[in-house]
């Protein structure tokens, strides 16, 4: 109840920020209530852009409840976080664990900044965390352990990566002696699954795997590997692995429910770093760091003494210091400079400066997610000048374009949803549309040899269920291609166009067709540069509060919002 208690707690003081690819999720799941289908536009391509299935398929059947889905999002990841910490003290209770060192790892976990913020930043990453329990829990329990396919399936449901995770459990199965018969039913059922979805997934979307692979898959170990370890090398972990450290040299510590955990965190963390994809705050590493938590529970307990009341209070007391020190002075994102490395002492400094504001903040923010007021203040996910404009900007374009028009960008969050639902948005990066998406894989694939493999079938596939679409693998087709849409408006980033001088986005910006066929009009929040049809401009602009617009092609001028 307490570690459920301090998780709340700090959920709602960090209940307002939503991580920008959410809004991805968001978009789809609306497409998918209304009946438009598994589409980023409506009456668009169809295209697995989310990377959990499980995780898209509750919030669209949620979608229709007379509550924002924003909110609707927060409230499942929050309750997905619940359900992690119930999980994690059944798997302490599975191996013998004592309540004051399983309450340890519940404290260690609810506590963990990451994680709070991740269980509720409209992300999958709850439920996975979640998931992984699930199979630990089935793998750890005396009597259930059989079953412990249905928790390798949810595991696959939940995130594209869950079955490169299922070969963590060979030493499980080996170690259990489980019988033939266990193996092999549990086996067929994994393989009817996943067979069954890949070929719907072959059927619907006419591809093998889900459409970030082919955007942000890296395998590059080394190269990714510096990133993780500098948000473990503090003084925190250090303490942490102290006893875990010291247990793991004792053969007491290690048993069939041990190795499962220690394999298992393995590869999730294997995976963390060549995924290129760890988001704010280390999100595919969080799996983990909560079994990591219930290795030192069990170290703790192994210690001489421990279980003498004075000795857990020690411990007690170290680890609640650690957890107050850590939250407090820790960078929880190092390597990053836009993400706020302490968004829980933001938080509650700004509670505690102005709880009322704070509080009617926080409920105005659960009806109205897409209002503004003071919460949007607190500054708990970017720091710096600019802040979040990306929602400014998809309100401009919401108050001055018209329905249905198609709009060229390289940010697919906050913006198109902000937007409406109405407008057509092509990614020139290629997150949620198919031919920048793998004119970016095939570039990448020439110069990975795990990536190359799959490009051979990749290309076999694509040439027999789609000939008529051809596999744009220089830049200049898919300029062409971009140009020929003939959409009424391109935007372009300009701080990413200059950071990735060789993307879409920067090739665009400098191709000759954009001055000869479109005019510069704004530049949004001093980033966002807008390209219009002619024809198209408004005279009156309605601006957002908050959002600086600079105007080009009639008198330049700069202003701020004032909506």
């Amino acid at each position: 109840m307490i570690a459920a208690f301090i998780y709340s707690f700090l959920c709602f003081l960090t209940f307002g920020a939503v991580e920008e690819d959410a809004f991805i999720y968001f978009k789809f799941a609306a497409n998918l209530a209304d009946g438009y289908g598994y589409v980023f536009n409506r009456g668009g391509e169809r295209i697995e852009s989310g990377s959990s299935p499980l995780w898209l398929l509750i919030l669209s059947s949620l979608y229709l409840l007379p509550l924002h889905i924003i909110s609707i999002t927060k409230l499942v990841g929050y309750l997905s976080g619940l359900l992690c910490l119930l999980l994690i003290w059944g798997v302490c209770y599975n191996l013998s664990i004592k309540r004051i060192y399983a309450f340890i790892s519940l404290l260690l976990t609810a506590s963990t900044a990451n994680f709070v913020l991740c269980s509720h930043w409209g992300l999958e990453s709850p439920l996975y965390v979640a998931s992984i329990l699930l199979l630990v829990w089935l793998c750890t329990h005396r009597t259930l352990s059989d079953y412990w396919c249905f928790g390798a399936v949810t595991v696959v449901f939940c995130r594209p990566e869950g079955f490169f995770i299922l070969f963590a459990l060979i030493p499980f199965i080996l170690l259990s002696k489980k019988s033939l018969s266990n193996i092999l039913y549990s086996t067929l059922i994994i393989s009817i699954f996943f067979s069954l979805f890949t070929f719907l997934r072959l059927y619907y979307f006419e591809d093998f795997l889900p459409h970030p692979f082919y955007l942000k898959m890296g395998f590059n170990f080394h190269g990714k590997l510096e990133h993780t370890l500098l948000f473990l090398n503090s003084p925190y972990f250090y303490l942490l692995s102290i006893p875990v450290g010291l247990a793991l040299i004792r053969p007491k510590f290690w048993d069939i429910n041990t190795a499962t955990i220690v394999v298992i965190g393995l590869f999730v963390g294997y995976w963390s770093v060549i995924a290129s994809d760890q988001k704010l705050y280390f999100r595919h590493l969080l799996p983990a760091l909560v079994l990591f938590y219930i290795l030192v529970a069990k170290s703790l307990s192994l210690i001489p003494q421990a279980h003498k009341p004075v000795t857990e209070r020690i411990f007690l007391l170290i680890i609640l210091l650690g957890i107050t020190i850590n939250n407090s002075y820790s960078n929880l994102d190092p390597g990053r400079t836009k993400s706020n490395p302490l968004p829980i002492k933001t938080a509650m400094s700004a509670f505690v400066n102005e709880p009322k504001a704070f509080i009617l903040g926080m409920q105005e923010k659960f009806r109205h997610p897409m209002t503004r007021n003071f919460i949007d203040q607190v500054g708990l996910e970017k720091k710096g000048f600019k802040g979040n404009y990306q929602s400014l900007v998809g309100e401009f374009i919401n108050h001055n374009y018209p329905k249905g028009i198609t709009i060229i960008y390289d940010q697919m969050g906050q913006t198109p949803f902000y937007s409406g639902l109405d407008k057509n948005f092509i990614d020139s990066l290629g997150l949620t549309y198919k031919a920048t998406g793998y004119h970016h894989f095939l570039l990448r694939a020439d110069q990975n040899k795990v990536l190359s493999l799959y490009k051979g079938l990749f290309v076999e596939t694509k040439s027999k269920l789609s000939p008529e679409k051809l596999l744009l693998s220089e830049q200049q087709g898919v300029l062409d291609h971009l140009f020929d849409i003939e959409s009424e408006i391109i935007m372009i980033n300009v701080n990413l166009a200059k950071k990735l001088p060789n993307s879409i986005p920067a090739a665009l910006r400098s191709d000759l067709r954009l001055a000869q066929h479109y005019q510069k009009t704004y530049v949004l929040a001093g980033l966002v540069e807008v390209y219009e049809r002619p024809g198209l401009r408004n005279a009156n602009p309605i601006i957002p509060k908050g959002l600086h617009v600079t105007e080009y092609n009639q008198s330049l001028a700069a202003r701020s919002g004032g909506l």
